[in-house]
């Protein structure tokens, strides 16, 4: 059998087929070898990408982040980030300056790749990185206002209730 420039042999069924062919017509077998890359990627804990987060791609805002990557910087952000938090609330002492020197370093060193994952998980959800300013300072103006609205509410309230008492 000649093969044209065009063409390749199927490694399954061995039936010639074109060479930018993703699936074999005659067997219907996958000949991408992405899957395995893929499955791989699937087996990375939750764990390994945070550590990835923080040490390979710490300021790295080009790429993308997918779904996982995402929830699992997340989730070890917050985790991280809520044991001196409730270090200073079982402590029942007053503020304490190590709490809060341990939160201002965490804060510090957290900043940049946090951001970066979050630019690049838009550019996973084809959605540029400078649309998260727009939508961080949406959800600011929403959260302002709703306390803006409930310290209101909680003077006007406690001016009524000091009429009536």
């Amino acid at each position: 059998m000649v093969l044209e420039n065009d063409e390749k042999e199927c490694t399954y069924c061995a039936e010639v087929i074109k060479m930018k062919a993703v699936f074999c017509k005659h067997c219907g077998k996958d000949l991408n070898t992405s899957t395995s890359r893929r499955s791989l990627q699937d087996q990375t804990s939750l764990l390994s990408y945070f550590v990835n987060c923080m040490t390979y791609k710490y300021a790295d805002f080009t790429g993308r982040a997918r779904r996982r990557e995402y929830w699992g910087y997340t989730l070890f952000g917050f985790i991280i980030f809520f044991v001196p938090v409730l270090i200073d609330v079982y402590s029942h002492s007053p503020k304490s300056v190590l709490n809060n020197l341990i939160l201002i370093i965490f804060n510090i060193v957290f900043f940049l790749p946090s951001l970066s994952v979050i630019v690049r998980r838009l550019h996973d959800i084809n959605m540029s990185g400078i649309s998260f300013v727009a939508i961080a300072l949406y959800i600011t103006m929403a959260v302002s206002t709703i306390i803006e609205v409930i310290g209101l509410s909680s003077t006007i309230t406690r001016s009524r209730l000091k009429r009536w008492i």
